[in-house]
């Protein structure tokens, strides 16, 4: 199930270095950010609830400054 939601990737020989450290950070923000709402769902203790929100709110933030930094890479 999990590798029907899992985007085509090419193979490193087809990307540039850069691209490659780019997509690589991507996965594991993407892994981790599932795994913190899988850990939000799933609690009932407010404090750990509280601390899991700010761990999305900061994986959401790195996810969105990768995109921009992707965007200006592949502009330039």
């Amino acid at each position: 199930m999990e590798s029907a939601e899992t985007p085509f990737r090419p193979s490193s020989e087809e990307l540039p270095a850069e691209q490659l450290v780019m997509l690589r950070k991507k996965e594991s923000l993407e892994l981790s950010r599932r795994r913190v709402m899988r850990e939000l769902e799933d609690s009932q203790n407010p404090r750990y609830r509280g601390l899991m929100q700010k761990a999305l709110a900061d994986l959401n933030a790195q996810l969105v400054r990768l995109e921009q930094g992707h965007a200006r890479m592949m502009t330039a």
